[in-house]
């Protein structure tokens, strides 16, 4: 028996082979979601080798899935905004930089999530903020997300100036405040 589906814009397709002896269920990437989370997040099934047969059910288990993901993606981003600024104050420009993109690129992958919007590509990334601004009418979105690419390039090619980076680095953590803050809507 195979049950199909879609979730955050990804089809998933869940098999019996999916039931492993202790009673999870796991699938890694193939459900959209990644493995990290899929380790952190297995459902276990009441009885060992019970088959889900309701698509009702295994909504229920897949919506609350995509809740703790949102959640997982918001304390992420939480975590790289705190990491950049420890970064910065030791010095290191270049991890700084990294985490206010990682910071900014979580952020986004929670409301997207939320929304089920695809999330797993920059490209995708840069469409859930298209439509942010389109669903807000506010440009600013974008505008947080530009600044958030820089420092994304400045990781790889280290160019902003001091005063970019001080220019810009308090736009990335309005920009993934008021991104979370979508979360609540």
């Amino acid at each position: 028996m195979t049950v199909t589906g879609r979730v955050c814009g990804t089809r998933w397709k869940l098999r019996r082979t999916d039931l492993h002896k202790d009673g999870y269920i796991c699938a890694g990437n193939r459900y959209g979601f990644s493995c990290a989370s899929v380790i952190k997040l297995y459902l276990q099934f009441p009885a060992i080798g019970e088959w889900y047969n309701s698509i009702t059910e295994l909504s229920q288990i897949l919506g609350i899935l995509t809740s703790m993901l949102t959640q997982n993606h918001a304390v992420t981003a939480q975590e790289f905004l705190e990491a950049s600024d420890r970064e910065f104050a030791a010095g290191d420009h270049l991890q700084a930089s990294e985490k206010l993109w990682g910071a900014a690129t979580h952020a986004v992958m929670a409301v997207a999530q939320q929304r089920e919007w695809p999330h797993r590509s920059h490209r995708s990334l840069k469409n859930a903020v298209s439509q942010i601004v389109v669903e807000t009418g506010d440009d600013g979105y974008a505008a947080g997300f530009l600044a958030a690419e820089k420092f994304h390039k400045n990781f790889y090619h280290d160019e902003m100036e001091d005063f970019e980076i001080e220019h810009d680095r308090p736009l990335v953590h309005r920009f993934v405040a008021r991104v979370l803050a979508l979360l609540n809507n």
